[in-house]
Parts: C-alpha cells; structure tokens; sequence
C-alpha cells in the first residue's frame, strides 16, 4: 500500500516536471522568435 502511493507520488511529480519542461521549452522558443523580431525591426 505504502510503496504504491510512493509510486503514484513519483510519477505525478515526473509529469509536474516534464510538463514544466515542456512550458520552458515552448517559452524560449517564443522568447527567440520575439527577440528575432525586434532585432529585424530595429535593422529595418
């Protein structure tokens, strides 16, 4: 019973962190667009 709930605790935090890995991912992505584009418009 106890190791199962541990089991349960580990995976719900291994999804916690890949999904804030997923968001990370995503804001830098974002992140490099804007900056491309602010660099693209003080060029131009």
């Amino acid at each position: 019973m106890v190791s199962r709930y541990h089991d349960a605790r580990e995976y719900s935090m291994k999804r916690e962190v890949s999904f804030i890995m997923r968001v990370r991912k995503v804001h830098d992505i974002l992140l490099s667009q804007y900056q491309k584009s602010l660099i693209k418009n003080s060029v131009v």
